[in-house]
């Protein structure tokens, strides 16, 4: 997987300067109406939540259209959308890079404020994943009671962070926030500085951490949305497959891994682009940007998942061992 990893990173420069020299367009504004935060509707509030419906049941959609994350109790919006529960075949083995569409919002700063690096194990070999605790600030995300999912995610992201470095080697690991703040009061913006945070700490991997929400309080269970551009497909499913069989594995219903296309952005080929922001945007960067939904909040059988400290710390640990084995990192 590293080898093609490599390969693709050869390909992408050579898209890359392909493009600069022949000029490609392809637009995908942060958070293309649901993927993390408006109260992150793909029940990641992770700019904003959307419901959707898979497997009959409504899950928040993200932030791109309420962002993945389903915020509809909180300062972010929730809008219902239909999701497309998708079986991956996925062969981790064989997978390589085809191109790397142009980020249109390539001229954005990228807002640092609130990220901070964490240590790293020397090896050598290093990977560099990035943690990111949707919402957060003035973006709550879903809301159950006292429970509101920007400290749920970010409680998740440390436990991880910890696991990842105390238990393996040759991994570095980065949060785009350890504090309750937003990146923009704009929601799309948010999202986009987000995936920027990454990119410049030179993420691998980002994994954006949500729970999700649904209207009738019915769902329950963990989704990842993961994202269908060509070249980072392949390796979004595996990176999202690994994950939910860790969080199944504590009991949590799978429902399988999530794609959507954007009604709203497109490629130079008229192509839909990813409908979640985080997926679209990393995916622009050639970097693999997957929506972790852990859970549905306020939902009697998911209650238990997310209502202690224990049960948090048993999630990031989960988190923790599905991207310690999709990235191959030898234990300590």
């Amino acid at each position: 997987m590293h080898t093609n990893y490599l390969k693709k990173l050869l390909i992408i420069a050579v898209v890359a300067s392909s493009m600069i020299l022949g000029g490609c367009s392809g637009t995908s504004d942060r958070e293309e109406n649901a993927t993390e935060e408006t109260s992150e509707t793909p029940t990641f509030e992770m700019p904003g939540e959307s419901v959707q419906e898979a497997a009959s049941l409504t899950t928040e959609e993200s932030a791109d259209e309420s962002e993945s994350e389903t915020e509809s109790e909180a300062v972010e919006t929730e809008t219902e959308t239909d999701i497309d529960v998708v079986e991956v075949t996925i062969d981790t083995e064989t997978e390589e890079a085809t191109g790397v569409a142009a980020d249109p919002s390539a001229d954005t700063d990228v807002s640092s404020e609130g990220s901070s690096e964490t240590e790293s194990a020397s090896s050598s070999t290093n990977h560099i994943v990035v943690l990111d605790p949707g919402h957060g600030g003035m973006w709550l995300g879903a809301v159950d009671g006292s429970y509101q999912e920007k400290d749920l995610s970010l409680s998740v992201a440390f436990y991880c962070r910890d696991y990842l470095l105390e238990h393996y080697d040759g991994v570095t690991v980065y949060l785009t926030r350890e504090t309750d703040m937003e990146f923009s009061t704009d929601q799309k913006q948010d999202l986009v500085e987000r995936v920027r945070v990454a990119s410049e700490y030179g993420a691998e991997i980002l994994v954006s951490l949500h729970f999700n929400s649904d209207t009738t309080d019915l769902a329950n269970g963990a989704l990842v949305c993961v994202s269908k551009q060509a070249w980072v497909s392949a390796e979004s499913a595996a990176l999202g497959t690994s994950i939910l069989n860790q969080l199944a594995a504590l009991g949590i219903n799978n429902m399988g891994l999530v794609y959507k296309d954007s009604t709203e952005y497109f490629d130079e080929n008229g192509v839909a682009m990813d409908y979640y922001a985080i997926c679209r945007h990393s995916a622009s960067l050639g970097m693999v940007g997957i929506i972790v939904e852990h859970c549905f909040m306020r939902n009697a059988i998911d209650l238990q998942y997310y209502s202690s400290e224990e049960a948090l710390m048993r999630l990031g640990v989960a988190d923790a061992i599905g991207i310690a084995q999709y990235l191959g990192l030898t234990e300590k």
